[in-house]
């Protein structure tokens, strides 16, 4: 036995993050495309389908790798916030960069957890059903 099969990796594989960057991404495209026309701005429409986003990436990664789940929600939660930075340093920070990054922090964080807690339950129930 090699000394890297002894020590377990804290990492998730390579697949794990490809899919958790692809169900992120399709969330923010989704909410994007899903704006009525003329308004792409309008925030509020915006965000709601990131929180839906964000909860079915959570919810659907920890369904994938329930043992990890506060890990694929804290990684699936902080999308959001590395959204607004990129969208900061293309156009410009803004006045109220503060409060932009605590609002994307709250939206991406806590229906991530949520959906992550949800899909562990959700394993921990099929995997009873399917044992018992």
């Amino acid at each position: 036995m090699t000394i890297p099969e002894q020590i377990p990796s804290k990492l998730p594989p390579a697949r794990l993050w490809a899919l958790a960057a692809a169900l992120v991404t399709a969330a923010a495209v989704f909410s994007y495309l899903r704006l009525p026309p003329g308004e792409e701005l309008s925030v509020l429409f915006f965000r709601q389908w990131m929180l839906l986003g964000m909860l079915l990436s959570g919810l659907i990664m920890s369904l994938t790798d329930p043992n990890r789940w506060r890990y694929w929600a804290v990684a699936v939660g902080l999308f959001p916030v590395s959204a607004v930075v990129v969208y900061m340093v293309v156009r410009g920070p803004g006045n109220i960069w503060p409060i932009a990054l605590a609002l994307a922090f709250t939206i991406g964080i806590v229906p991530a957890f949520v959906g992550a807690a949800l899909g562990r339950g959700l394993r921990g129930l099929i995997t009873r059903h399917r044992n018992g």
